[in-house]
C-alpha cells in the first residue's frame, strides 16, 4: 500500500526523468497491451513529443507518468496538462479523486507552465464528465480557478468524433484574455 505522505514520493520531469524512460516504456508498452480503453495511446511513446512531463516515483518505484502537451492548433499561451495520465496498477492505495498523484502532478505542471509563461492549462476527456466533474470540485478546493465548459471543445486536428472533448480550464497569469478553445 502506498503512504498518504506526500512527501515521500519524487517529482521528475523531461529534464531530471531521463534516466526513467527505458523502464517508464516498458511500463506504458505493458500497460498498451491490456483492455483498458486507451491503451492504444500509450503504445511507443515519443517522450519529446511534449512540452514537458512528470514522473513520480516512491522508493525508485515509477508511480505515475502524466505529460505537458502544446499543439500548434491551440494558441501558444495554452496546454493541456494532466495528458496521457497513467497510474501503475501494481501499487494498491485507497485515494480520492484528486489525491496525493494529483496533487504532485498539478504542482509540478501548474509550476512549470506559469515558469515558461502560459496564461491557460486544460484538461480534456472523451469519456463522460461525471469523474471530471469531480476533479474539478476537488481541485478548486486545493486551488480555485477551474471552469468547466459547458459545450465540448476541439482538442485536436484529427476526425471530429475524436477530437471533440470535454474541457475544464485554469487561466494561470494576468491575461485579460478569454480562454481561446
Amino acid at each position: 500500500m502506498l503512504p498518504d505522505n506526500i512527501g515521500e514520493y519524487q517529482v521528475f520531469d523531461k529534464f531530471t526523468g531521463q534516466k526513467l524512460l527505458p523502464e517508464l516504456s516498458l511500463l506504458l508498452n505493458e500497460f498498451s497491451d491490456t483492455n483498458d480503453k486507451l491503451h492504444k495511446n500509450y503504445k511507443d511513446i515519443n517522450f519529446n513529443d511534449f512540452e514537458n512531463y512528470t514522473i513520480i516515483t516512491h522508493k525508485n518505484s515509477i508511480v505515475s507518468f502524466s505529460s505537458i502537451l502544446q499543439r500548434d492548433i491551440w494558441k501558444k499561451n495554452t496546454v493541456r496538462i494532466f495528458n496521457r495520465f497513467w497510474r501503475n496498477k501494481k501499487f494498491k492505495w485507497v485515494n480520492p479523486t484528486f489525491g496525493i498523484l494529483s496533487k504532485l502532478t498539478y504542482n509540478h505542471q501548474i509550476k512549470y507552465a506559469k515558469d515558461n509563461g502560459f496564461d491557460f492549462v486544460f484538461l480534456s476527456t472523451e469519456k463522460t464528465p461525471k469523474h471530471f466533474t469531480r476533479w474539478l470540485e476537488q481541485a478548486n478546493e486545493y486551488d480555485g480557478g477551474w471552469i468547466y465548459c459547458l459545450d465540448k471543445k476541439r482538442v485536436c486536428s484529427g476526425s471530429p468524433d475524436k477530437c471533440v472533448q470535454w474541457v475544464i480550464y485554469k487561466k494561470i497569469s494576468d491575461t485579460n484574455e478569454t480562454f481561446p478553445l
